[in-house]
């Protein structure tokens, strides 16, 4: 996959390959460029490197995506989705992002999920415990299924009412953005 990006990165930039004069010589030493990054046998610091880097900014990451996901849904117009994006979307760019999606798979857990959601009257307990375990991306199908309610239950206000941004004050409001 990430051979499949850098060889569509390079040719639109246009510098070595491109689409329609491609350089194989090029394209080939690209990939293998791709290729013994990703070896464990000669590249093993470079990727308990990027490993330790990787583990520092994924929780940033899923908070940044969350947060990103119900300014979406809550923000004037229409939340607009990409298939399969109701989890965690890892795909670089096409073809990577073109690949089949488990419509069914999402089905099921959107299902299992409300079930838990309808069966407790609390609603913390189970956005805690979906935080603490956000690999499987149900802590993303939680937002936006509990926000798209709230547009449904809300539809003149999301329909017909006003955006107002709100001034945030404190010690962590560059941090913040709100709006009613």
């Amino acid at each position: 996959r990430l051979r499949e990006y850098i060889l569509k990165a390079a040719r639109e930039a246009k510098q070595e390959t491109s689409w329609t004069t491609a350089n194989p010589r090029w394209d080939e030493a690209l990939g293998q460029f791709v290729a013994t990054l990703l070896d464990e046998a000669t590249s093993a610091e470079f990727l308990r490197d990027f490993r330790e880097f990787h583990a520092k900014i994924v929780p940033f990451g899923i908070l940044n995506s969350l947060a990103q996901t119900l300014i979406k849904i809550t923000a004037p117009g229409v939340p607009d989705f990409y298939q399969g994006a109701e989890l965690w979307d890892l795909s670089l760019v096409d073809p990577d992002n073109r690949r089949p999606v488990d419509f069914a798979g999402r089905r099921a857990m959107l299902e299992a999920l409300t079930t838990e959601i309808e069966a407790t009257t609390n609603l913390t307990p189970l956005a805690r415990r979906l935080m603490q375990e956000p690999a499987d991306g149900r802590v993303k199908l939680f937002v936006i299924r509990q926000a798209l309610a709230v547009r449904r239950r809300h539809a003149e206000l999301f329909s017909r009412g006003d955006y107002r941004p709100l001034e945030v004050e404190g010690a962590h409001a560059d941090h913040v953005c709100a709006f009613a």
